[in-house]
């Protein structure tokens, strides 16, 4: 049966319950989309941190920062290939951002972590698991928020007198549209489950295993590019050392305790203190592009702690 609504969003991953729970406390009502059973898509496998510059955590820990810090570092790191505009838009926003989060009882962790190729310590870390479902619960006790499970979004659907996006046709037990009459929000789009969209986008990682939400095949961004949406710096996506090959739980890095990285036939192959994405690139190029962390009992017994800023246990 076909539904109406005041504001659709497609996907609930953290940003499209983000996106439900702000319409839903400006009194929106709202219909959430998900394609699978359950919320949290890629982000409850995510290592759930987040570059912040002036928070009360890092005060507290003595920490200097300030957003041109941050705004300088991020266009540094993508070396000044990614988008001014993108990123400013980023660093101006992020402060009220975390404070959203802070207010809707998002736990943040009280240690903070150095940013990926940043010498500032801003990397701040949240149980991605925990968030996403906070914030639902939070949603859902609005009143304002229907959340429809095993729903696949597929095409969306243009107003031809306005040209905007009306609405989207689901896939269901029995297919179904649904229509909003204040716009849609597409949260979803992530496609490390759809091979041949990686070997499109990002070659170097079509064949190698990868970690995200099951229903990440690429369906927003499939209707939003049939609509004539762009799609653009596929060529810098990266993907993140220390993942299990068979995708047991978040990345550990004991390499940065003291292990060793080695491949498939014992040798060492990189310098262990670079970045978990460069680590990535340099394990691409081994044979197999599979290899391995060694290290001693010591180690094994400590908690691992990821330059993300998340603690991870090795077992």
């Amino acid at each position: 049966m076909d539904r109406t609504t005041d504001l659709l969003v497609i996907g609930a991953g953290a940003a499209g319950v983000s996106a439900a729970l702000t319409a839903a406390q400006s009194g929106i009502k709202v219909t959430l989309l998900e394609k699978e059973g359950e919320v949290g898509g890629s982000t409850v496998l995510s290592g759930g941190s987040v570059s912040l510059a002036g928070t009360d955590i890092q005060r507290k820990l003595g920490i200097p920062d300030s957003e041109q810090s941050l705004f300088d570092d991020i266009r540094r790191v993508g070396k000044n290939q990614n988008d001014p505009d993108i990123v400013r838009a980023y660093v101006d926003h992020q402060a009220e951002t975390y404070q959203w989060m802070v207010e809707n009882d998002v736990k943040f962790s009280d240690r903070v972590g150095f940013a990926e190729g940043s010498p500032v310590q801003r990397k701040h870390s949240i149980n991605p698991a925990q968030a996403v479902a906070v914030l639902l619960e939070k949603a859902l006790n609005t009143g304002f928020v229907d959340v429809i499970y095993g729903a696949r979004a597929w095409s969306l659907i243009c107003d031809p007198r306005t040209g905007r996006i009306a609405g989207v046709e689901v896939d269901g037990a029995e297919p179904y549209k649904v229509m909003s009459s204040r716009g849609v929000i597409l949260s979803t789009g992530g496609f490390v489950k759809a091979p041949d969209l990686l070997g499109r986008f990002s070659p170097p990682y079509a064949n190698v295993r990868t970690v995200g939400g099951k229903g990440n095949t690429g369906d927003g961004l499939l209707m939003a590019w049939k609509l004539g949406a762009d799609v653009i710096d596929t060529a810098y996506i990266q993907g993140n050392f220390g993942q299990h090959p068979e995708n047991h739980g978040a990345a550990v890095l004991p390499v940065y305790k003291g292990a060793i990285a080695v491949n498939n036939r014992g040798n060492r192959y990189t310098d262990e203190s670079i970045t978990y994405k460069q680590l990535a690139d340099a394990c691409l190029r081994q044979d197999g592009k599979i290899t391995h962390q060694i290290f001693d009992q010591k180690i094994l017994e400590e908690e691992v702690v990821c330059p993300t800023g998340v603690v991870h246990q090795i077992y």
